[in-house]
């Protein structure tokens, strides 16, 4: 049975972007998680995926919705695999907000799209996930650069393996990103990342699309 779960999501474009950040989305999964699914938290996120990108206020809610513009699978205390959509609504959003800081600390490019990067110690499971995104972005950004290649549309596409966070973490996370493949595919080239970090057990993997 799917554990019950519905809520809005309030969300802001960033930067001069039109579209919503998928950190930002996740983000406000959790929070809704912490609300609504305190008896039965995740244990582990084993994918998070955008279908579109998201420009509308929305709902999460429990299972897999036709319409969803994102969803997410997690392993709850007891194993048993639950699942969740954002189902987006009519109306845009208009909030914006300025873009973040770097979160980031000793960024190292490897020039085929993985290096190494240092995590501040997150307290939360969306501040890690800001942390693998933005160093997955700057290494795709140092390799295509480095290319001559178009690097101005990078977009997010899927997590997996990441580790839910109960507690704040108390070190920072060593993270160590190595390309898996790349497969080119119309106008854009998808690429599959591996995270290794001390602090983790598991290997994370991050899929990203680019302009080519």
């Amino acid at each position: 049975m799917s554990t019950a779960l519905r809520f809005v999501s309030e969300l802001s474009l960033v930067g001069t972007r039109n579209y919503v950040l998928g950190a930002d989305l996740f983000r406000e999964f959790e929070r809704g998680a912490h609300e609504q699914l305190a008896s039965a938290p995740p244990t582990l996120v084993r994918s998070f995926k955008l279908h579109r990108e998201i420009a509308h206020s929305g709902l999460w809610v429990a299972g897999l919705a036709h319409s969803a513009s994102a969803e997410l699978e997690w392993l709850d205390a007891s194993g048993r695999a639950q699942r969740a959509s954002f189902v987006e609504g009519a109306q845009r959003i208009e909030a914006r907000s300025p873009d973040r800081p770097l979160r980031l600390e000793a960024l190292e490019h490897d020039g085929n799209f993985g290096g190494r990067a240092l995590a501040p110690a997150p307290h939360s499971t969306s501040e890690l996930l800001y942390a693998l995104v933005e160093g997955n972005k700057a290494h795709h950004l140092a390799t295509l650069r480095a290319r001559g290649l178009p690097h101005d549309r990078i977009r997010f596409i899927y997590i997996e393996a990441l580790p839910w966070l109960a507690t704040p973490s108390d070190e920072p996370w060593e993270l160590a990103y190595k390309l898996m493949g790349a497969r080119p595919a119309a106008d854009r080239t998808y690429t599959l990342v591996a995270v290794r970090s001390p602090q983790c057990a598991g290997t994370i993997k991050i899929c990203y699309s680019h302009g080519h």
